[in-house]
């Protein structure tokens, strides 16, 4: 079992989240192998007039 950790953001319009993997993971490394354990998951947990908030859960080792 992966631990995971969770990121919550809050972006206005144009702005971006970019999401890469941790340095040191071999950038061959297959997709397959870098989720074996765990995806990513974006969730939508608010919205306002001028922002949204997002909360990014992925597997620590990412």
């Amino acid at each position: 079992m992966s631990v995971s950790r969770r990121l919550i953001v809050a972006r206005k319009n144009g702005e971006k989240i970019t999401i890469k993997s941790r340095e040191g993971i071999d950038s061959q490394t297959p997709i397959k192998e870098l989720f074996a354990d765990g995806s990513i998951e974006i969730e939508l947990t608010g919205i306002s007039d001028s922002h949204v908030e997002i909360a990014v859960s992925a597997p620590v080792y990412l």
